[in-house]
């Protein structure tokens, strides 16, 4: 009957030590889901950062394309109107094309 007894205590200290075992992993694994939860917490709030930056960098490239576009529509619109008056002044002066 002793024999029972100390073969199912030491069954149960196995399962008990077995259990803390297990203990200790889920609480190794807990511990790294909680470093891994902030690291990505920061990794998210350095990537929203990132992305407002691109997204004012853009906004800010769109408005320099755009004063670049109206500076060569000025442009192209002061050699027209030069090419017009040179135009004017090199135009016969009859109205058939003659001179006059």
């Amino acid at each position: 009957m002793a024999e029972m007894t100390d073969a199912a205590d030491e069954t149960e200290s196995l399962t008990l030590r077995h259990l803390r075992s297990l203990r200790w992993d889920i609480a190794a694994v807990l511990e790294n889901q909680a470093r891994d939860r902030q690291l990505i917490t920061r990794l998210a709030a350095r990537m929203d950062q990132s992305v407002g930056e691109i997204r004012r960098d853009i906004a800010d490239f769109r408005g320099d394309v755009v004063l670049l576009e109206n500076g060569l529509l000025n442009r192209h619109n002061e050699i027209l109107a030069t090419m017009r008056r040179l135009d004017d002044i090199d135009a016969p002066r009859g109205h058939d094309g003659e001179d006059g």
